[in-house]
């Protein structure tokens, strides 16, 4: 089929979506949402077969989960699924590093874990 064979509709006849606002909106949010199903599936590829990536899945959702709280905490709470704390720690630096969890160190030790960056 020829370039010439085609037929071409001049731009004064073609006819142009129109949205309004909400319907913007909406299709905005339906975006938004695809981005958020995409990120959990591609999180969970291939999470079983590399148990440090299951733990580091596990670690993310107890954060989530609590929204803010402390290492120690998530570690006694995952203690069933990985009770070696040489893994653990490695799974929690790693997440760190790739600033999915923010960590914050306080007095006598403590470091308190959120999901979210804590104030300076």
């Amino acid at each position: 089929m020829s370039l010439s064979s085609r037929s071409h509709t001049p731009p004064s006849r073609r006819r142009f979506l129109k949205f309004n606002e909400t319907q913007l909106e909406a299709a905005i949010a339906v975006g938004d949402y695809l981005v958020v199903c995409a990120e959990y599936v591609l999180s969970l590829q291939h999470a079983t077969t590399n148990p440090r990536r299951e733990l580091e899945r596990r670690i993310l959702a107890a954060v989530t989960a609590a929204h803010t709280t402390t290492r120690r905490a998530v570690s006694k709470q995952l203690w069933r699924h990985d009770s070696h704390s040489e893994e653990f720690n490695k799974a929690f630096d790693s997440l760190a590093k790739a600033g999915q969890i923010y960590v914050k160190h306080g007095l006598k030790g403590r470091v308190s874990v959120s999901i979210d960056p804590f104030e300076a």
